[in-house]
């Protein structure tokens, strides 16, 4: 059943629209199930697309449609004013900080994605926590690039991420990540990829420990060091 937003006063929903970003603007009119819903602006879908590609330079952030465009910093995408992109497959960032994540740019693209890779990003427990409110249910992440002065905090990681189904970290990890993965007792991590290869009386706990937390399945790699 829609919410009612359409009872408020036409001044209250014209305030609404002005305060709102576009994809609140959007959400707004699918919950109202009417297209008037902020006046005088018609929130619009500009186009919608599989896979989107988001690359940070000096500050500057650019947004396309495939690797190769992004390789070749051509074909990028124009966010007009009162316009959206729809993204509902990967989302893809290159050299992101916490900074970036905040940007307006990323306030015209609606994120039904439930993939993302993040290159060369500065991790953090903000950074989670910002990445968080705009890719709310995320099942499968891949991480590299990233330096030991970002290296991933697995309890933070999951706590944040509780959808999170398949992991592939390509980087520097604590010496107690395994620790850090037992630490959650509410996770939905099925798939973890990793380059570490030590700590293998933690991985056993892990595997075969009393926990339904992490279910290692041997014929399919749920758990593979490359």
């Amino acid at each position: 059943m829609p919410y009612p937003i359409t009872n408020l006063a036409y001044g209250l929903r014209c305030r609404l629209s002005e305060l709102s970003t576009p994809v609140e603007r959007y959400n707004l009119q699918i919950a109202a199930g009417n297209t008037s819903t902020c006046p005088p602006k018609l929130q619009i879908v500009q186009e919608t697309l599989e896979s989107l590609i988001f690359g940070c330079k000096n500050g500057t952030i650019s947004a396309y449609r495939n690797f190769d465009n992004y390789l070749n910093k051509e074909l990028s995408i124009v966010c007009q004013d009162d316009s959206i992109t729809i993204c509902n497959d990967s989302v893809s960032f290159y050299r992101f900080d916490v900074q970036s994540l905040n940007s307006d740019i990323l306030d015209h693209f609606l994120f039904n994605a439930g993939s993302l890779k993040l290159m060369h990003c500065h991790l953090s427990k903000p950074f989670y926590e910002t990445l968080k409110m705009r890719f709310l249910k995320v099942q499968y992440l891949e991480m590299y690039g990233y330096t030991e002065d970002y290296r991933i905090d697995f309890t933070n990681l999951l706590t944040m991420f509780p959808y999170l189904q398949s992991l592939d970290a390509k980087g520097p990890l604590s010496e107690n990540w395994i620790s850090e993965i037992l630490q959650v007792k509410n996770h939905s991590l099925m798939s973890l990829t990793t380059l570490k290869k030590k700590n293998l009386s933690q991985l056993c706990v892990l595997l075969f420990g009393a926990t339904d937390a992490f279910d290692f399945v041997q014929h399919n790699h749920s758990l593979q060091n490359v």
